[in-house]
């Protein structure tokens, strides 16, 4: 679980712009909870597309400490947007609740979510 929810913040900046242009430059704790775990992953990736609009924020490394069905705990890496070096490839309002899914199979767990563009 610790894996998806990093994976799933990692593809949503490699939404925004090319993730390998990110330096691991600032760290900050990040938490979100929620009243289950697909909510949570929703409350989670929201959390970032609110640090990007209002702090200009991106982060590139996701060290994901806890999860449990409410709540997920990381250590992220990032740095303030720099246009020359992170142009925006597409804007994102939010996740949503619209399909999502997280499914646990023979190779660990997967999950299906839409984001508003």
């Amino acid at each position: 679980m610790r894996e998806l929810f990093a994976n799933a913040a990692r593809a949503l900046f490699s939404i925004v712009t090319d993730v390998k242009t990110i330096r691991a430059a600032e760290k900050r704790t990040i938490t979100a909870e929620a009243v289950d775990r697909e909510a949570l992953l929703v409350a989670w990736l929201n959390e970032f597309i609110f640090l990007f609009d209002s702090e200009q924020r991106l982060f590139s490394r996701f060290d994901v400490r806890a999860v449990s069905k409410t709540k997920v705990r990381a250590v992220v890496y990032g740095e303030r947007a720099e246009p020359s070096r992170h142009p925006i490839k597409t804007g994102l309002k939010s996740a949503t609740y619209h399909q999502l899914k997280i499914t646990k199979g023979p190779k660990g767990y997967r999950a299906r979510l839409i984001l508003d563009v």
